[in-house]
């Protein structure tokens, strides 16, 4: 996993030229001008997914894992925390599905060895397939507008 703000993306353009490519366009694009839904950058290989939505409390999210893409979130307007954990040998509750590229994990089973971190405007997330994850959570409810770059590195 990584945390860092939009200032800071040129440190992370070696990882992979899809990534870069995620990540500037996050940086230069007018969200505003963007429908909610799935946009394709570079045909299934990276997406933009423009989601929006109100927080939920912790236990009413489940983490997930992906294998196929690696994650890199970004709040447009609101605020949000996430959860984090390295993915070990913790058993799927809901087994891996290829077609929507997800396995998850109940709350409940793995909140003991999470950590929580807020998510805010400027700021990305990088999630890799051996990182557990959870988005859109906080206690209060808040409106959120996000984007999520569907990055597959193969």
């Amino acid at each position: 996993m990584i945390v860092d703000t939009l200032a800071n993306r040129h440190n992370y353009s070696q990882l992979h030229s899809r990534l870069a490519i995620a990540l500037d366009f996050i940086a230069t694009t007018d969200f505003s001008k963007l429908s909610k839904g799935v946009h394709k950058i570079d045909g299934d290989k990276l997406l933009a997914i423009i989601n929006e939505y109100e927080t939920k409390p912790q236990d009413q999210e489940m983490f997930e894992v992906h294998r196929r893409y690696v994650d890199v979130q970004y709040v447009i307007s609101g605020h949000e925390e996430f959860g984090y954990q390295p993915l070990t040998d913790q058993a799927a509750d809901i087994p891996y599905n290829a077609e929507y590229d997800f396995a998850k994990f109940d709350y409940s089973k793995h909140s003991d060895k999470a950590h929580f971190m807020p998510l805010n405007p400027s700021v990305f997330a990088i999630f890799f397939p051996s990182d557990m994850h959870m988005a859109a959570t906080l206690d209060t409810p808040v409106a959120v507008r996000k984007v999520v770059m569907k990055v597959q590195l193969d």
